[in-house]
């Protein structure tokens, strides 16, 4: 039987068990079936993948412990997953509400939720250091406003901007537990639902770039980063964001023809391909490639998103900057992209035209298009956007 279910039909299978074991398909999910058994009513929710070119019959849940619209959501993750290549996960019941524990819980976020963002490896980092040693082993359902918000009071006398990044994945979790993951962990309420961000960020911020008597400190300052110094640096030269440079692969790393080293980004933030041109002075920032390196390998042997290395030089700056009697004002990482796309849109030919113009600026910042021409021109821009980093590199 096909049919497009609701939550109330799907309720009322049970009252309607046979003697004889029921399979429907719903046709509002991903190759989701209903599976009701004979005589007691247990309905349950079941995929038909083909792997490998024969059928798979995978269960994702029970109903009502996953609703329809988890069990709709979870078979199109199946589905995404498949096409990726990615191993199937069978369906694993919920533990018992008074036996979870946050690291439980969270585990359970990270397998339907968290795994597959573009900064996975990043909140995974900020749990296992900030959240994890405090309150892992605390039970779910025990957790308590003061605990959580002197997580952050604490991440917030060491680190203000962190402060606010630990605030946010806190929150995205126990909002995830109290809603789409409630069948799972049967939290009745969120200890973050009171809790502020402590520190104030600049609404300025944004505004932010650096000038070129900025650019020439910062350059002074760089060596201060230590082994974090090429990567700054190559995010300078690229316009990339921070997680594309220190996720970036050896598999992305290509030598054309034509002898141009490009960055063969797979999935930006937006899930978009990103092909990025390395000038010299960029290519000669990537370290020595390993004889055995596989194509999945890292480059950059460091892993995580440290705010040290900018807090020394921001320090060197200022103190560079002291000597000559001036300031430097507050800066983060991800102004170097708004620093380089300032400088391009200010760059002019003779007749007072820019020599970049905007959608080109959009495609090196890697921006996704909003019209519906982005259905229509596939075209990748790779000249022009190489045009654009040898006029930003010679400018630096």
């Amino acid at each position: 039987m096909r049919i497009h279910f609701t939550k109330q039909q799907v309720q009322g299978l049970k009252a309607k068990a046979t003697d004889k074991r029921q399979e429907h398909r719903d046709l509002g999910g991903q190759n989701l079936y209903i599976v009701v058994q004979p005589k007691s009513g247990e309905t349950s929710f079941v995929i038909r993948p083909t792997v490998n070119g024969k059928q798979r019959r995978v269960t994702i849940g029970h109903f009502p412990d996953m609703s329809l619209a988890d069990a709709r959501e979870e078979a199109a993750r199946h589905k995404s997953d498949i096409r990726q290549g990615k191993p199937l996960v069978r369906y694993q019941p919920a533990p018992e509400a008074i036996g979870i524990t946050v690291k439980e819980a969270w585990d359970l976020y990270w397998q339907h939720e968290a795994s597959t963002r573009k900064s996975a490896d990043e909140k995974q980092r900020i749990f296992n250091k900030d959240v994890a040693p405090a309150i892992g082993a605390k039970l779910l359902s025990e957790v308590t406003r003061d605990d959580v918000a002197s997580l952050v009071s604490r991440k917030f006398a060491t680190a203000k901007t962190a402060s606010n990044r630990l605030h946010s994945l806190l929150a995205r979790f126990f909002r995830w537990c109290l809603t789409k993951g409630h069948s799972l962990t049967n939290l009745d309420s969120n200890p973050m639902e009171s809790v502020v961000k402590m520190h104030s960020e600049r609404s300025s911020a944004r505004k932010r770039y650096l000038t070129e008597q900025e650019l020439r400190w910062w350059f002074q300052a760089l060596p201060a980063a230590g082994s974090y110094a090429p990567i700054h640096e190559l995010l300078m030269r690229t316009l990339c964001r921070f997680s594309d440079i220190l996720d970036l692969t050896w598999g992305e790393v290509v030598e054309r023809d034509n002898g141009d080293v490009v960055l063969e980004i797979g999935e930006t933030k937006n899930n978009q391909p990103h092909v990025v041109y390395l000038h010299p002075s960029a290519a000669k920032l990537l370290p020595k490639r390993p004889k055995d390196a596989k194509p999945e390998d890292r480059v950059f042997s460091v892993t995580s998103r440290s705010s040290k290395p900018v807090e020394r030089i921001r320090k060197r700056m200022e103190e560079i900057a002291a000597l000559e009697g001036r300031q430097v004002p507050h800066w983060q990482p991800h102004d170097y992209r708004r620093t380089g796309t300032t400088h391009l849109a200010g760059m002019m030919d003779e007749e007072d035209n820019p020599l970049v113009p905007d959608h080109i600026l959009d495609r090196l910042l890697a921006h996704k298009e909003q019209r519906v021409i982005r259905h229509y021109n596939i075209y990748g821009y790779y000249r022009e956007k190489k045009s654009a980093l040898l006029l930003w590199n010679n400018k630096l």
